[in-house]
Formats: structure tokens, C-alpha cells, sequence
């Protein structure tokens, strides 16, 4: 309950920022099924490379940088990573160096 309540508040923020429905709560759960698939077949890098496309999907470049100025942005960052530990993404040491990325 408390994953489909970050993934609604996450949706619903990202959509107010851009003054538009770009995303819904059923794309943020593709992206972590097609997450888990993309995880097994190619590994920690293949995901990453999957990660960096993800907005490219979704948003214009514009909006991508939008959602990357909002103040939105570390906290949505932080939740999405754990919501990935939460599913058996990531493990938590590589959720940490990721974060220290952000």
C-alpha cells in the first residue's frame, strides 16, 4: 500500500510540474517490470543504460530538465531507488551508490 501510494504522489507531482498527464501510475509500473527483465538478461549496466532512456520515453528534453530543477527531484530520485530495492531490482549497496550519484 505505502509503494502504490509513493508511486500515485510521484505521478501526480511529475504531472503538475509539466502542466500535463505525461505519466500514469500503470507506466511507472512497466518500468519496473520491464526493469526486473532487463536486470536478469543484461545486468547492472544493461539497467542503467535502460534507466537513462527511460525519460526519453516520456518526457521532451525540456521536460526532462524541468523535472531535473524541480525540488521534486532528489526526493522522487530517492524513492524510486528504494522502490527498486523494494522489488528486487537493486540491491541496497547498489541502490546507496547510485544515490551518491544523484
Amino acid at each position: 500500500m505505502q509503494q502504490d501510494q509513493f508511486i500515485q504522489e510521484m505521478v501526480d507531482k511529475v504531472n503538475q510540474t509539466l502542466g500535463r498527464s505525461a505519466i500514469k501510475r500503470s507506466d511507472v509500473k512497466h518500468v519496473i517490470v520491464e526493469a526486473k527483465r532487463v536486470r536478469k538478461q543484461k545486468g547492472v549496466f544493461g539497467l542503467i543504460g535502460y534507466a537513462s532512456a527511460i525519460p526519453k520515453n516520456y518526457f521532451s528534453e525540456q521536460e526532462s530538465e524541468k523535472l531535473k530543477n524541480s525540488r521534486h527531484w532528489e526526493p522522487f530520485m530517492n524513492g524510486v531507488l528504494n522502490l527498486m530495492v523494494e522489488e528486487g531490482v537493486l540491491s541496497k549497496m547498489e541502490s546507496k551508490m547510485m544515490k551518491s550519484k544523484i
